[in-house]
């Protein structure tokens, strides 16, 4: 799930815990509310900690190996 799916579902479980006033038997809008949030605050953060992990790999890889490097003068033409 993507930064934008979790902060959907998060407002989507917000809208249902807070904003509805639906009632019914065996059904409660408001838990399933709860449920979403939670659900998309953990993915959040998921996906936070892998894009952290893989910013750490990709900084890792990209620092050049320790090595001498030669630069020849310009030649005059």
């Amino acid at each position: 799930m993507s930064i934008g799916a979790s902060i959907t579902v998060v407002a989507v479980g917000a809208i249902l815990s807070f904003a509805t006033h639906v009632h019914s038997s065996g059904f409660s809008v408001i838990a399933m509310g709860g449920v979403l949030m939670v659900v998309g605050i953990v993915a959040l953060c998921l996906q936070i900690a892998a894009l952290h992990r893989q910013r750490q790999m990709t900084a890792a890889e990209v620092q050049p190996p320790e090595r001498t490097v030669v630069v020849r003068p310009p030649s005059e033409y």
